[in-house]
């Protein structure tokens, strides 16, 4: 009777465009020491389940399987007692550079590639043992790319580190070539097609977007008002088979910028915009959404000619990228969140509008999706509607999305791994 009766209540509450179920914890994983990086979920070698792979700040590099450790390979470098005399530690051996895999050896098993703290770039085979190394003059916080270059069918590993170069490796390591920017670089490169054109996107931490060729040439750049830490995103924004670039600063501003390096426009919010925006058509309309958290403590959903259409307020910084996935599988995004007040939201990615007073109306009502009026100005505002909310123990670091399972994987700085399901 009971079952009945929820299956009742189920049914009108998706009538009237409600979300049914919770977001709950599946499984947890206590690694006992300290997360540095958002995880990455992948299938390393076809014969075995997914791991999750994450650093450390002791220098490892983990992967975890089920509930238990697979592999951890150690980046932690011996130095003498001079070199620790005058070691920065915050820079000693931790590993900020969140690791990508790609099969670079063709054998169809997938490789990690990471950065450390100690200067190098780390090739790990798929059960973590040491492929090779390529060293640098300062920390690498970059996550690298693999990808075609020169649409040649031969892929190339892109990095930049904090000694100011982007560098350009082959397969087995060796530097073909390398890109001087005025300042050292802790923004992830990404990768712009336009027609027969590639191009590598980057920031550097004096401000300056930077666009090189496949040859490590300079097509164009242009110096923002802030510190570029955050990772372009590049999309077909307005719908029109044209590529754009998102990029946030640390004062604050998304900016929208042209293939050509034309800066089209800039949405200031309150805070810091340390990582890389999400580019997703939330409404159907064939133009795509730009998605974004801030040390002002919200999340942004702005338009694709930057106007905001709505924002979600958290009680911390939104410092992490975040995920847009129908993680309830009812046909519609949602916008997967992680803020600093230890709390992962799901939100609902089309917002929730909120219809103001107007005289002859009997209430306020509230509905999701857009609204179109046949009133000159609208009688209210969009704003983020929050569908579920789970509270981790400690600060988190990232997520990713466990596409086979349409699983939330967190990662929180006290070692803990979280792995959050949608149930009905």
């Amino acid at each position: 009777m009971i079952f009945t009766k929820m299956k009742i209540l189920d049914q009108v509450k998706m009538a009237f465009g409600a979300k049914i179920g919770s977001l709950d914890m599946d499984l947890t994983i206590d690694v006992k020491t300290d997360i540095t990086t958002r995880p990455i979920v992948a299938d390393l070698d076809p014969k075995r389940k997914e791991v999750i792979i994450f650093g450390t700040k002791d220098g490892r590099l983990i992967a975890v399987r089920g509930s238990g450790i697979e592999w951890i390979f150690s980046a932690k470098e011996t130095k003498s007692d001079v070199e620790e005399l005058f070691r920065d530690e915050s820079r000693g051996n931790s590993i900020n550079s969140q690791p990508i895999v790609a099969d670079i050896n063709k054998d169809g098993n997938l490789e990690i590639l990471f950065g450390s703290d100690n200067g190098k770039l780390y090739a790990l085979d798929s059960t973590g043992n040491y492929m090779w190394d390529f060293k640098t003059k300062d920390s690498i916080r970059t996550t690298p790319i693999y990808t075609d270059i020169t649409s040649d069918n031969a892929s190339y590993v892109i990095f930049g580190g904090n000694d100011g170069f982007l560098y350009c490796l082959d397969p087995l390591g060796a530097l073909i070539w390398k890109f001087k920017a005025s300042s050292g670089i802790e923004s992830s490169p990404a990768y712009l097609v336009k027609g027969k054109e590639r191009q590598i996107v980057f920031g550097s931490n004096d401000g300056t977007l930077y666009s090189v060729n496949s040859d490590g040439q300079l097509n164009w750049k242009h110096k923002l008002k802030a510190k570029v830490s955050a990772q372009p995103a590049i999309g077909d924004v307005f719908g029109d088979n044209d590529p754009h670039i998102a990029v946030g600063t640390t004062d604050g501003a998304m900016n929208l910028f042209s293939s050509d390096g034309e800066l089209l426009w800039t949405y200031k919010t309150g805070g810091s915009i340390p990582n890389a925006a999400v580019l997703a058509d939330l409404n159907n309309d064939k133009k795509l959404e730009i998605i974004f958290g801030s040390c002002d403590d919200n999340v942004y959903v702005l338009s694709a000619e930057g106007s905001k259409i709505w924002s979600f307020e958290t009680s911390f910084w939104v410092a992490s990228t975040p995920i847009v996935a129908d993680i309830d599988n009812d046909g519609k995004l949602e916008v997967i969140i992680c803020s600093y007040d230890q709390s992962v939201y799901i939100l609902d990615g089309q917002g929730q509008y909120i219809l103001n007073y107007v005289p002859g109306l009997s209430s306020i009502t509230q509905q999701s999706g857009h609204y179109t009026d046949l009133l000159s100005i609208p009688p209210g505002r969009f704003v983020g509607k929050k569908i579920w909310e789970y509270r981790t123990d400690g600060k988190i670091i990232g997520s990713d999305l466990d596409k086979a399972k349409m699983s939330i994987v967190v990662t929180t700085n006290n070692g803990k791994i979280s792995i959050l399901k949608h149930k009905p």
